[in-house]
């Protein structure tokens, strides 16, 4: 089999609440590749491989510590420069 196109590539999580653990799909490269690193070759179930043996589908379970929801903070252009202003501060006193 060959590769997903872009369209078709996608990466599912599912909760259950009552076991506390993720499950686990991707046919997305490099969302493979780090669901592997993360929990290992030996627990990964591998549904489709190419001709060359390279993962093209790959499910998983990953424990509830192993996904994050965190958002993102953005800093407004003010608070980038007082933050730098600090940080010189910091650095000036240091050395």
């Amino acid at each position: 089999m060959t590769a997903y196109s872009t369209k078709e590539q996608e990466t599912v999580l599912v909760f259950d609440n009552v076991v506390k653990e993720w499950s686990a799909y991707s046919c997305v490269p490099k969302h493979i590749g780090k669901l592997v690193d993360l929990v290992g070759e030996e627990n990964v179930t591998f549904i489709e491989s190419d001709d060359d043996g390279k993962p093209l589908a790959v499910k998983c379970t990953l424990q509830e510590k192993n996904v994050s929801m965190k958002r993102l903070r953005t800093y407004s252009e003010d608070q980038k420069r007082k933050m730098a202003e600090r940080m010189r501060a910091v650095r000036t006193i240091n050395v």
